[in-house]
């Protein structure tokens, strides 16, 4: 049976991290940044601190505790265990912030999915951490995860 979880983008405008999960295979639908609960706990010159990894983000509800996700170095550093990989691939709908903001928080082994006009919408963007993680990009439609096939159908 398929189950859709979400962890973010109900009733609010943004912050869209929907798991998509049928038996053994979990693929993530976007990982973007809620604006709302963003605003909660900071502002333009008020920042979740860099030393503290994902730390302020899991404390502030920006992020989910969805076991083995996010980069090992993250976890890491703030004493938690590797973990086993916990989804098989993340596709990314569109190009804005509150859909792909957070994917730079993401294991570097999931495999990240979008569509080429995406891609190329953020590929120009100054942003450093986005840049790598386009590097992790893997491919457009129609994808495999887990061998379940994925395609695109749209105008």
């Amino acid at each position: 049976m398929v189950t859709l979880t979400f962890h973010g983008g109900v009733d609010e405008i943004g912050g869209n991290k929907i798991l998509l999960q049928d038996r053994d295979t979990r693929v993530l639908l976007d990982f973007g940044m809620s604006f709302k609960q963003s605003g909660l706990y900071f502002s333009e010159f008020l920042q979740p601190r860099k030393c503290n990894g994902i730390g302020d983000f899991l404390a502030t509800g920006l992020l989910p505790e969805i076991p083995g996700i996010y980069r090992e170095d993250y976890l890491r550093h703030m004493g938690r265990p590797p973990e086993e990989r916990g989804v098989d691939a993340v596709l990314i709908s569109h190009a804005h912030m509150d859909h792909i903001a957070y994917v730079n928080h993401l294991r570097r082994d999931i495999e990240l999915h979008m569509t080429p006009g995406t891609h190329a919408a953020r590929a120009g963007l100054s942003l450093n951490w986005f840049k790598m993680v386009l590097n992790g990009f893997k491919s457009a439609f129609p994808f495999t995860a887990n061998n379940r096939a994925f395609r695109f159908e749209g105008s």
